[in-house]
């Protein structure tokens, strides 16, 4: 792994990708579901007068916060994974079904399972370069770097302007495989066709160029 330092004010790559995924879910086809939609705000304990707030047994059942259960997930959460797991069941060449629970494995810290339920999908349709790039950060969070960069490419490969694609190239490249000049090159390609593109804080891509040089 790379000891390349980051530019000054650069997000950590490890939460790098997870951003760049809630970025690319808002251009997601209807009826799949992306990751933002998969973590509602936490419902506010309400305040009784005179006493502060309730203690949790004593909330009406609506207003109790969720509970994490065996393996941190809420009771809803595994709920959820249930139905998406039931509905690719039942529908095993569906797409759209096995993008769902891909995309719940993703948000929910399993990559292995995101991996594989991607994999599936992409045999079915391989036109799908955001699966590739959701794929590519998976293949990240496992480490291992080659098949992520191998996904990032076959998502360029199928797009050539999907900038997020690009982007993670880069980082992979520059970060992970020691491979500095290729990254930077890639990202100086994405340049080319977009000058005002940022990193997810919102640095230009032109800036953090220029301080790796």
């Amino acid at each position: 792994m790379s000891n390349q330092a980051y530019p000054k004010g650069f997000v950590r790559k490890d939460m790098f990708f997870v951003v760049v995924f809630f970025a690319l879910s808002l251009g997601f086809a209807a009826g799949v579901i992306t990751g933002s939609m998969y973590n509602p705000p936490r419902p506010q304990m309400q305040a009784a007068q005179g006493m502060g707030q309730m203690p949790p047994q004593q909330m009406p059942p609506q207003q109790m916060p969720p509970q994490a259960g065996p393996g941190g997930m809420t009771e809803a959460e595994r709920t959820r994974l249930l139905a998406l797991e039931t509905d690719v069941t039942k529908r095993p060449g569906d797409v759209a079904a096995l993008n769902n629970l891909g995309h719940f494995y993703f948000d929910h810290g399993m990559p292995q399972k995101a991996v594989e339920t991607y994999r599936k999908s992409l045999e079915i349709n391989d036109n799908q370069p955001d699966i590739w790039t959701d794929k590519g950060v998976m293949h990240r969070e496992l480490k291992d770097y080659e098949q992520s960069l191998a996904s990032f490419e076959k998502a360029i490969a199928l797009n050539p302007k999907h900038e997020h694609a690009r982007f993670n190239r880069g980082v992979v490249l520059i970060f992970d495989l020691d491979r500095k000049e290729e990254g930077l090159a890639a990202w100086r390609e994405l340049l080319a066709m977009n000058p005002n593109v940022r990193a997810p804080n919102g640095q230009l891509l032109s800036d953090i160029i220029a301080s790796m040089q």
